[in-house]
């Protein structure tokens, strides 16, 4: 896959993954907008057989849900 994290985030126009849902449907609701934006995804990859989203969330939100356990084992352990 070419596409990545960075990429995604450059070609939807957002600097903090919290806010994808709201600009994406927001672009998505615009014809324009929206044409304009899946041509650039095209640009970067055409395999369509599988959900960039779906990589892309997963790779944010696994990277969060791992600093918070680390996080969360350290605290435990200072309680201890």
């Amino acid at each position: 896959m070419t596409l990545d994290f960075k990429k995604i985030n450059k070609i939807v126009g957002v600097d903090d993954s919290f806010k994808m849902p709201a600009i994406l449907m927001k672009k998505l609701f615009d014809k324009e907008k929206r044409e304009e934006m899946f041509k650039e995804f095209l640009e970067h990859e055409t395999n369509m057989s599988f959900d960039w989203f779906h990589i892309y969330f997963q790779e944010e939100y696994g990277h969060l849900l791992k600093e918070t356990e680390e996080k969360g084992v350290s605290m435990i352990l200072g309680l201890i």
